[in-house]
């Protein structure tokens, strides 16, 4: 079942035929309990278009944009946050174009008519952002919520795939040593 908040932005979004991957915490709670705020990906070449044209949509209230990122208000649903996120901070040069094509073809399932970012994406993402160790924390709380930890291997394959080891490596080594405390050791085995 499709939650409302993700229904809201599909309607939204399909409207002004976006082609878009959902990331975040709806994307994760396909697989564990999900936020109610819906983090969406487009292609860089669209980001400033697809931000033009929902600025001007009537179920929306846009907050702000910064850096790549937008965030609107849902009116459909009480509020809840439609954050769109632009591709190219993700790779290395920046080709946010191949990245996209990567979640569509090969880091995505489709459910309801709904595209959503495999967990492994999801983290790589988290991880590729200045703020990444706040997330850190959202990605252990996916693990305790029963994501395999294995999928963290997939996040460095990912980075190798993009360039962004560099970045990537200390993030997941930090994740890694979070995984080895001895409160959550027994849970977070990687496979």
């Amino acid at each position: 079942m499709t939650e409302p908040e993700v229904e809201a932005a599909d309607i939204i979004l399909r409207r002004h035929e976006v082609q878009y991957v959902v990331v975040g915490g709806q994307a994760i709670g396909k697989t564990i309990r999900a936020t109610g705020d819906v983090d969406v990906m487009v292609t860089a070449a669209d980001y400033a278009d697809t931000i033009a044209a929902l600025q001007s949509d009537e179920d929306l209230e846009f907050q702000w944009e910064d850096q790549g990122v937008a965030r609107f208000a849902m009116r459909l649903v009480g509020g809840e946050f439609l954050d769109v996120i632009d591709t190219a901070k993700f790779t290395l040069p920046r080709g946010g174009g191949k990245f996209f094509i990567f979640l569509v073809e090969e880091e995505s399932t489709e459910r309801d008519g709904i595209r959503y970012a495999t967990p492994a994406a999801v983290w790589y993402t988290r991880l590729m952002i200045p703020r990444w160790r706040h997330y850190s924390d959202k990605i252990l709380q996916d693990l305790l919520g029963g994501v395999g930890a294995g999928r963290m291997r997939r996040v460095v394959e990912i980075a190798h795939r993009f360039g962004t080891e560099e970045i990537l490596r200390e993030r997941v080594a930090y994740v890694r040593s979070e995984m080895r405390r001895p409160d959550l050791e027994y849970v977070l085995k990687e496979e």
